[in-house]
């Protein structure tokens, strides 16, 4: 091999290295391919399905035979099984590395919030990518927001509104002017009899030019700003939530044991034991 070959591959592998570089992702972009290739909204287990049929029954025993009842104790059965399997991930983690340090999180549904532990405050963006990368691992996709496509169908929404608005002043200012020509033909119908009726007239007709109304405009800008609001209070509604527990000095694995729970005899009174002995 020459020096003519020798610099060739280096140059080659310097131009590799340069490309690897700007095709390196954000760290705010990770974890979208893993979590858009997510099948479902939530991976139910068979026990899962067994509790949603068990309740259907429970809940079917003593209510007369109505297509429509049945779908709502069909739907009450799913949101009851929903609801167990949901609470199920308060308890299961994932440990990231964001840069800006370690984070171990979880799913917390009775706050319908993502908790996290961290030793330094993670901002917004950062949490993103550790929530997608949550979801993905234990496929539960249902739980996370994707604000890509809220934001998309939210302009969407907005461009309809403003188009229909818009659509709506050219309507008004169509039958206003169809109203001020009216009146202008009026006028002019006794311009034999009145001079003064003659000139009237012609000021109506120059109305005629005039655009719409400022009162009509400010209701219409004031739907349009109204519509802006409503978006962002939506966006803000509907926005993954992050609640911040500590450290990780804070995070502990073991998980107390409740004795009541577990345990019957633990909640019995002294003549209660003596009973069933």
């Amino acid at each position: 091999m020459n020096k003519e070959d020798t610099k060739r591959i280096e140059n080659n592998n310097d131009q590799s290295q340069n490309n690897k570089e700007k095709v390196e992702e954000k760290y705010e972009d990770k974890y979208w391919d893993k979590y858009r290739n997510c099948p479902n909204e939530y991976a139910f287990t068979e026990q899962d399905l067994q509790l949603e049929e068990d309740k259907y029954i429970e809940l079917n025993q003593d209510e007369e035979k109505d297509k429509e009842k049945d779908e709502e104790l069909k739907l009450q059965a799913y949101e009851y099984m929903k609801n167990k399997f949901l609470l199920k991930f308060k308890n299961s983690f994932i440990l990231e590395n964001t840069p800006l340090g370690n984070v171990n999180m979880c799913y917390n549904h009775e706050k319908e919030s993502f908790e996290y532990y961290s030793d330094k405050s993670i901002p917004y963006r950062y949490l993103e990518p550790v929530a997608r990368k949550y979801v993905s691992t234990f496929h539960c996709k249902g739980l996370y927001t994707n604000m890509e496509e809220e934001l998309k169908e939210a302009k969407k929404r907005k461009e309809q509104e403003e188009q229909r608005l818009k659509e709506q002043a050219e309507k008004t200012k169509d039958e206003i002017k169809k109203t001020k020509d009216i009146f202008a033909r009026l006028k002019s119908y006794n311009t034999t009899t009145n001079t003064n009726t003659n000139t009237n007239t012609n000021t109506n007709t120059n109305s005629n030019k005039k655009s719409v109304p400022n009162h009509v405009k400010a209701q219409l800008l004031s739907k349009i700003q109204s519509n802006n609001n409503n978006n962002s209070q939506l966006l803000k509604e509907i926005s993954n939530r992050y609640t911040h527990q500590g450290k990780f000095s804070n995070f502990s694995m073991l998980k107390g044991i409740d004795r009541k729970t577990n345990n019957k005899n633990y909640v019995l009174t002294y003549s209660e034991f003596r009973k069933k002995k």
